[in-house]
């Protein structure tokens, strides 16, 4: 028996990234039930980085002045025991690279990665 994962990046161009999209990213990820308490939200400053698993206490974070990079991502969980069967939950990655921008890119991988 084979298993098949299909995987989708895309890249993303040059950008501004304002707080509200990274909240209604987050928000969007934490209205899920399969993502609920599973997401990370990660920024590495050249003077601060911030860790958070709740959207709000994110963006309500002071960022400093000079991001290199924003992720947010859903832990890995391949099996939903709460169901009483076993499944496969997707798994989504933002990767917003300020310093790179040619390495942003978000990914979603799962059995039906759309």
């Amino acid at each position: 028996m084979s298993d098949i994962l299909e995987k989708r990046t895309v890249r993303i161009p040059p950008c501004t990234i304002e707080k509200k999209l990274i909240q209604e990213i987050g928000e969007l990820l934490e209205s899920q039930k399969s993502c609920k308490d599973r997401v990370n939200y990660i920024l590495d400053g050249k003077t601060k980085d911030v860790r958070s698993t709740k959207i709000k206490d994110f963006v309500n974070a002071d960022w400093g002045s000079s991001i290199n990079r924003i992720i947010i991502e859903t832990n890995p969980l391949l099996s939903d025991y709460s169901a009483g069967k076993q499944k496969e939950i997707p798994k989504v990655e933002i990767n917003i690279s300020l310093v790179y921008p040619e390495g942003s890119s978000f990914a979603v991988s799962g059995k039906d990665a759309t």
